[in-house]
């Protein structure tokens, strides 16, 4: 994982992942909701794909399989209807919603991940 990767000029990818299947993985992250997150995204998205042997060369451990188009997880408190039927229009990138809560622990709060349905349901 890489955490805070400059992405000029469409601000900081907030993490790099990678999948299962050996792809790469963008991680979006909002503290507010905001449909906002999604063209964000979609932009740090068309970065890596023309920027993937660049951060494979960087992260050689990885074994990004750069044959495959980056996937796309975004994560907020929620989601407006609007941004959900936006993405359940888009085949490429795949995206994951996930919205998050904040939990009272025993010592301190957690954070509760929650993925919404396939196309943002």
């Amino acid at each position: 994982m890489a955490t805070s990767v400059p992405c000029p000029p469409y601000g900081d990818i907030d993490l790099i992942a990678v999948g299962a299947a050996h792809e790469a993985i963008i991680v979006d992250v909002e503290s507010e909701p905001g449909d906002r997150l999604l063209l964000r995204g979609l932009s740090h998205v068309d970065w890596l794909a023309a920027n993937l042997s660049t951060v494979q060369s960087l992260c050689p451990a990885w074994a990004i399989d750069t044959t495959q188009r980056p996937g796309l997880f975004l994560v907020a408190p929620r989601f407006s209807s609007e941004l959900r039927c936006a993405i359940r229009q888009i085949e490429k990138p795949e995206i994951a919603c996930f919205v998050y809560r904040d939990i009272a622990l025993a010592g301190g709060t957690g954070i509760f991940l929650e993925r919404l349905g396939d196309g943002a349901d």
